[in-house]
């Protein structure tokens, strides 16, 4: 079957929703799971940064408090 179309062979509706679901809807869906992953991402970063902040600072009260005592 050489030359064969699936898309050809679909009901009409159908094959106007496949084109227009990989033409525009699935690019948009993928950059929301991006732009989703970029915000994940960020927000841990953020995260572990300020736990890592909060960490040291009670270290430093810790130990500032051991060498005044």
């Amino acid at each position: 079957m050489a030359g064969f179309c699936y898309l050809c062979s679909v009901s009409p509706p159908l094959s106007v929703f496949l084109r227009f679901f990989v033409t525009i809807l699935l690019p948009t869906v993928s950059n929301r799971w991006a732009s989703l992953l970029i915000i994940r991402l960020i927000h841990s970063m953020i995260y572990n940064l300020w736990q890592n902040i909060i960490n040291s600072y009670q270290l430093w009260k810790k130990r500032k408090n051991e060498i005044k005592n």
